[in-house]
């Protein structure tokens, strides 16, 4: 990973853009292709009978080196990070990785391992509570190696700033503004911030994107620190955005970090 960017204003500037509704079909086209080959993965993970390759799958996960842009966001921000992914390869050719186009198909291979493995005998529909906790166990562990690796293989991070994913009226966080209720966002952040630093690869970039889910839930609250954020708002975004597309990456790399 190069560089870090905190997306602001997006959720309000953005929508409103004449093209919008073209870059969210072009995310679109992109996020249901890369959907389906991963649901294809997973399916072939499930024609084990007693074993899975954990190696294999956080391997074969995601393609390293495949995406220029790691998008981390909230997953009520999912529609606009999908028009933000599409607006950055019809511009500029970047490919962006956002990782709720896996999480559904992450809970089917679960609902998959449980229902043949974790199942009480002679009670139908019923889950081994143990059994449950360490299949779980199993694969989030794999999902998260798989993301750090994904982050690290990325030359961009970008962090979607948003009412979803960031809580400004935190009980316990109240003096403090960057909180979240993500495990997902916490998780990303820190990664992206522990991360090595190596220069860009051919120009490319990285984005990272999370999604938040809290309902009927516990709600557990997340300081985050964006140690080194380049704070990237959607009116200099636009700017640079009318640039020559080769030189995008290089005018959005002069911005100053935040920290």
């Amino acid at each position: 990973m190069y560089k870090k960017f905190r997306l602001k204003n997006f959720k309000e500037e953005f929508l409103k853009e004449e093209k919008y509704k073209e870059y969210l079909q072009k995310g679109k086209n992109n996020y249901e292709k890369n959907k389906e080959e991963i649901k294809r993965k997973l399916e072939n993970y499930l024609n084990y009978e007693n074993e899975l390759d954990g190696n294999k799958i956080i391997e074969e996960w995601f393609k390293d080196g495949e995406y220029d842009v790691f998008l981390s966001h909230s997953h009520q921000d999912e529609e606009l990070a999908i028009a933000i992914a599409g607006i950055l390869d019809e511009k500029f050719g970047l490919k962006v990785f956002i990782d709720s186009q896996v999480w559904g198909y992450v809970n089917d291979l679960l609902k998959d391992i449980d229902n043949k493995y974790c199942k009480k005998l002679k009670k139908e529909n019923t889950y081994d509570y143990d059994k449950r906790n360490i299949s779980t166990s199993h694969v989030h562990s794999m999902l998260n190696t798989a993301i750090a690796k994904m982050i690290d293989s990325c030359d961009n991070f970008f962090f979607l700033d948003s009412p979803s994913s960031l809580k400004y009226n935190s009980n316990i966080f109240q003096d403090l503004r960057d909180v979240t209720y993500s495990p997902y966002i916490k998780f990303e952040i820190e990664v992206s911030n522990y991360i090595r630093r190596k220069f860009p690869k051919n120009n490319n970039n990285n984005i990272n994107f999370y999604l938040e889910n809290v309902n009927n839930q516990p709600v557990i609250s997340y300081q985050l620190l964006f140690e080194k954020f380049i704070s990237l708002d959607y009116k200099t975004f636009s700017e640079i955005s009318n640039s020559k597309p080769s030189e995008f990456l290089e005018e959005i790399y002069k911005l100053k970090e935040e920290i």
